[in-house]
């Protein structure tokens, strides 16, 4: 349908005039059945409206066209209806290949993945410290290491593993946007990320390995998306139980008292600043996306979507990024020789309330190791 399409524009952010130029087609459109209200857009001079305003009023003239014929089919000559026909018919048979196609990548995907299995498995080992490459596997990897300078000589460390590889991993990649300061605490004790795939179809778990820690009693975060055939997706989320005080998803902020009374000389009283706590943003909140505060977001494009939707999509993506990119291609990340892409949907910002008594977004490259600030058990 024409909202549909409308929609999709708005998603990729087109611009005003090319909305106005097509609508005017539209109108002109024939077989265009009378007694309709008229199309008339005229979004200001300059062409240019916020995006809210915009849909609004692509959606006020066409709602009701929505699940109805525009009459232009049907005011076409029978010979060109009857080809028109021909072609959805083909294109319901190119459909049907489509579903063969995805079957069968899937399929592909399968078997991959378990010739895949070894090499994480060896991964996880080294990583941990459980062993030692042998001399064979060293002498492999030669070509791999670093090229020191004359002279120069690489330390030697009784450390066993690789000291907070999947911390630096998950600050080297696109989710770096979501870790705070206070989230790096509690990651320095994550040792594996896996992902596989659930059942026959497209559905997949991702699940983080950490050791034991103060932070929460559990070893092993589960979280499962399952899609449809409809391609709709349900999260199964992880459960995490924070230690008292030890949650990244709650910050103190400090707020000033409404005292109204008036002191002497009748000026107005300030009243005392107080100290509260109130979700903030965490990337903990992706083993349960359904429980982020839609608070932590605001859309300035457009304050009535639904923020919940964008969450939930945001998570998709998350998902997947680990999936495809960040679990098979770790090592890259880790030495920051990935190609990180930014997200799309820029249009939320995390909301302001209150002054914040920690220090704002975590920078990946610093990774300072300071103690979190204490926050109420969730």
């Amino acid at each position: 349908s024409f909202f549909f399409f409308f929609f999709f524009l708005k998603r990729r952010n087109r611009s005003s005039s090319f909305l106005n130029s097509l609508l005017n087609k539209f109108d002109k459109m024939p077989g265009k059945k009378g007694g309709q209200q008229d199309f008339a857009f005229n979004f200001g001079g300059d062409g240019k409206v916020p995006n809210a305003e915009l849909i609004r009023a692509v959606q006020s003239q066409l709602g009701h066209l929505v699940g109805k014929s525009s009459g232009y089919l049907e005011s076409l000559p029978k010979s060109v209806q009857e080809r028109i026909a021909v072609l959805k018919k083909y294109q319901s048979d190119k459909e049907k290949v489509d579903e063969e196609f995805e079957k069968e990548l899937r399929a592909l995907n399968a078997k991959y993945d378990q010739l895949f299995q070894p090499l994480y498995e060896k991964r996880e080992k080294i990583v941990a410290g459980a062993v030692v490459p042998s001399s064979e596997e060293l002498e492999a990897a030669k070509e791999h290491l670093p090229k020191l300078a004359e002279g120069q000589k690489a330390e030697e460390s009784a450390e066993k593993g690789i000291p907070q590889f999947w911390l630096q991993v998950l600050v080297n990649s696109e989710l770096a946007e979501v870790i705070t300061e206070k989230d790096v605490e509690v990651l320095k004790y994550l040792v594996n990320i896996t992902t596989k795939t659930v059942g026959d179809g497209p559905s997949f778990e991702v699940v983080f390995t950490f050791s034991s820690n103060p932070f929460f009693s559990e070893t092993t975060l589960r979280k499962v998306y399952r899609e449809d055939e409809d391609e709709s997706v349900t999260v199964e989320p992880a459960t995490i139980t924070w230690a008292a005080g030890k949650s990244p998803c709650v910050e103190k902020v400090t707020k000033k008292g409404g005292n109204n009374k008036r002191g002497r000389g009748g000026k107005q009283g300030g009243g005392k600043s107080v100290t509260v706590e109130q979700p903030c943003e965490s990337f903990f909140y992706f083993f349960d996306p359904e429980s982020t505060p839609v608070g932590l977001f605001e859309n300035e494009e457009d304050p009535e979507e639904d923020v919940n939707e964008y969450i939930m999509e945001q998570d998709y993506e998350f998902g997947t990024l680990l999936r495809d990119r960040i679990v098979p291609d770790a090592v890259l990340y880790f030495l920051g020789e990935a190609e990180v892409e930014s997200f799309e949907g820029e249009e939320y910002e995390e909301g302001e309330e209150g002054e914040s008594d920690d220090e704002g977004d975590f920078d990946p490259s610093a990774a300072p190791a300071q103690k979190p600030e204490d926050c109420k058990q969730q």
